[in-house]
């Protein structure tokens, strides 16, 4: 018969160093093998693409890989551990590209990946064309103009500038306009060259010379004269040349409305404004008798044109008062 008193003796004693060393073994073993999740594994994919492509949109910025697996394998772990590199060199043809990352993510085989957001990526390409854009300056771009004056003409010199970028967006840009033009102050004709800065309004596109989206450009602008109407009453009449005596009918004095520059008008309302402002008929250029008769159209020595004579016929009738050939007609 077999004696199992052994067993029983000290019973107490031998159940707790059967606990301790259980303890101290799920210690051991639990710390060999601990498990952490990491979520900061940020990966940017690398795309290859056909030559004469580009990537012109995508549905993303970055990919976040989420994993799992023993301490001492995550704790050496980088980004740099990870890659996701996608080939779509024979895809020629434009258009949207739906990938899933996970079969395209290269990590370390120690690891478990727990997540990869997002899960799929969408990306487009198109052609790039280069192709000549005309560029145009609108007359309301430009500012500080000089007194009296206004844009007749704004052109860049060369008219065109070449644009390289995705054929979808070329083909939606028809020119590309110059804006805000600030005259110098002190402008010195009415003929003026310049730079400028211009930007392209698409920042898919950008300009060939600078391979950027700002180029400098020539500018070339012609001024010219505003001009406006004025209203004259009783502007007096005076004989080209001075001297000759005549009678005026039906008056001596016309109204009238204008045009003329506003610089001009400016001038006249001055000369009017102290009676010195006169219209002139040429009565020069013949030989001419006492009592003749002749009909003229009165005009003004400036820049001013009648526009209306109100109130009063067209032509006035000279007589005149004297015979005289020794007259000859005033260069103006």
């Amino acid at each position: 018969m077999i004696n199992t008193t052994w067993l029983t003796r000290n019973l107490g004693l031998k159940l707790i160093s059967l606990a301790i060393a259980l303890i101290l073994w799920l210690i051991a073993s639990g710390g060999k093998n601990t498990v952490r999740t990491v979520t900061s594994f940020d990966v940017a994919p690398i795309i290859s693409i056909p030559e004469g492509m580009e990537i012109v949109a995508q549905n993303y910025k970055n990919i976040t890989i989420r994993v799992s697996g023993q301490t001492a394998d995550i704790s050496r772990l980088t980004k740099d551990d990870f890659s996701i590199t996608v080939d779509l060199s024979t895809k020629n043809t434009p258009g949207k590209h739906d990938i899933a990352v996970l079969q395209y993510l290269d990590y370390p085989p120690q690891i478990q990946i727990n997540e990869v957001d997002p899960p799929n990526i969408t990306i487009e390409l198109d052609r790039t064309v280069l192709r000549p854009v005309e560029l145009i300056v609108p007359a309301d771009a430009i500012s500080n103009l000089p007194y009296g004056k206004r844009v007749e003409r704004a052109q860049v010199v060369p008219p065109t500038v070449l644009v390289e970028g995705p054929q979808k967006e070329l083909d939606k840009m028809d020119a590309i306009q110059v804006d805000a033009v600030n005259l110098p102050r002190d402008v010195p004709g009415d003929v003026i060259s310049m730079s400028k800065r211009v930007s392209l309004p698409n920042a898919k596109v950008r300009f060939k010379d600078t391979n950027g989206s700002r180029q400098t450009v020539n500018l070339r602008i012609q001024l010219a004269d505003i001009i406006k109407p004025g209203d004259f009453r009783r502007i007096y009449i005076k004989t080209i040349p001075e001297g000759v005596e005549v009678r005026l009918a039906p008056q001596t004095f016309i109204d009238v409305l204008v045009q003329a520059p506003v610089t001009v008008l400016d001038e006249m309302k001055q000369a009017a404004s102290q009676n010195a402002l006169y219209a002139y008929i040429d009565v020069s250029g013949g030989d001419f008798k006492k009592g003749e008769k002749r009909e003229v159209e009165p005009v003004l020595l400036n820049e001013a044109r009648f526009k209306d004579i109100k109130k009063n016929p067209q032509t006035l009738t000279v007589t005149f008062q004297e015979s005289y050939s020794q007259y000859t007609k005033r260069t103006q």
